[in-house]
């Protein structure tokens, strides 16, 4: 037991990830960002809407976000400490694995690892039970490995896109549009909170253009509709596109935009088999690159890629499309930032918690798991 102890500090040390109440030597203050209008557009996503506000909004602000190439001389972001707000209530959330900010701002939007039913659980900041949203039962519906949710302006995207056996023949995005939200004190002092049915949503089969693929980071343009997934695999981690318009209710080929190896500032991964402890330590710190979930911030400006060892934000370039400004800046981790967020023990999922700061909110697997994050409060 102390030498796990001893293992996982030396992990979160090298990995950047604090304790709940660190607070990095010499960090600068930035004020905290003024709250923006949270309305969703009433609109489809289409390829001329590049920008808007709140925590769904699409496009880009027409400018890279500075505060990510002001990272610490540590490699933190600047303004943000390791929070804590909460811990899942709702004993039905075993294995969160992906996470986005509902459009009021005021509560998120969850969903389970594989073993669930597709279902929509919305929590509050504090972890409090906001209710379920089943989508109705039907032989089109996978749900064999739901690994990560988007969104866009108006929709919750859920991505089936998890495959540990590197076997299945294609995956399977489904699209929802967002349920209404009831204020959470409303949802809070109700009797129960409220179990809903969502009949209405819809599929499409991805397939590789190679092979089969593991991942868990699911990322979507708001301002193009396009489906972007990235891959696990450490050794090799890849980054596919599903161009809009999506082909809804049907089957569609993905397109590999770039190979990126590793997504890591440390050099290059080394995942040899080997039988020593220091070959096992070497595969393990290889693990920890793994990508297990994303988000795109909602101006468009920084995206949020987690792995089991920190959550990296990249700032990136409003001049480019969304898919060729993620892959320059996966390409470039070095003009990354990491968040200093509190140390989870099967991290997967991340979001930014509105359209204008470094704000992000994160949740790992398990029974009442913490709402941790990293904000500037």
């Amino acid at each position: 037991m102390f030498l796990t102890i001893i293992f996982a500090a030396i992990v979160a040390s090298a990995c950047g990830i604090l304790p709940v109440d660190a607070d990095p030597e010499g960090e600068p203050a930035i004020p905290t960002p003024t709250p923006t209008s949270s309305t969703a557009d009433s609109t489809e996503p289409n390829e001329t809407e590049r920008e808007g506000s709140g925590p769904t909004a699409s496009g880009k602000s027409g400018e890279t976000d500075p505060s990510v190439s002001q990272a610490q001389a540590d490699g933190f972001c600047p303004g943000l400490t390791a929070t804590n707000s909460g811990s899942i209530e709702s004993a039905a959330l075993t294995e969160v694995s992906g996470v986005v900010t509902a459009s009021d701002g005021q509560s998120l939007w969850v969903h389970n690892d594989s073993g669930d039913r597709p279902v929509l659980y919305r929590v509050g900041f504090d972890g409090a039970d906001l209710g379920e949203f089943v989508l109705a039962s039907g032989t089109t519906i996978l749900g064999r490995d739901i690994e990560d949710i988007a969104r866009d302006t108006q929709h919750l995207y859920l991505g089936d896109i998890g495959d540990n056996s590197n076997h299945h023949p294609y995956i399977q995005i489904i699209r929802v549009a967002e349920p209404s939200l009831t204020p959470p004190d409303e949802v809070t002092s109700a009797p129960s909170p409220p179990k809903t049915e969502i009949e209405s949503y819809q599929l499409v089969d991805l397939f590789y253009p190679d092979h089969p693929q593991d991942a868990e980071a699911l990322i979507v343009d708001p301002a193009t509709g396009s489906i972007i997934v990235v891959t696990k695999d450490p050794t090799s981690q890849r980054v596919y596109i599903a161009d809009a318009p999506i082909a809804w209710g049907g089957e569609q080929e993905l397109r590999l935009l770039a190979d990126i190896s590793p997504l890591s500032t440390s050099g290059e991964t080394d995942t040899t088999e080997g039988t020593t402890l220091l070959d096992q330590f070497q595969q393990f710190s290889a693990l920890l690159n793994a990508a297990t979930g994303a988000d795109l911030r909602a101006d468009g400006a920084a995206l949020a890629l987690r792995t089991y060892g920190e959550v990296r934000i990249f700032p990136l370039d409003p001049s480019q499309p969304i898919d060729q400004a993620i892959v320059a800046a996966l390409s470039q981790p070095e003009q990354s930032c990491v968040a200093p967020t509190p140390l989870e023990l099967q991290g997967e999922a991340v979001a930014f918690l509105d359209a204008t700061s470094l704000q992000v909110v994160t949740i790992a697997e398990g029974l009442h798991s913490p709402i941790n994050g990293a904000r500037t409060d």
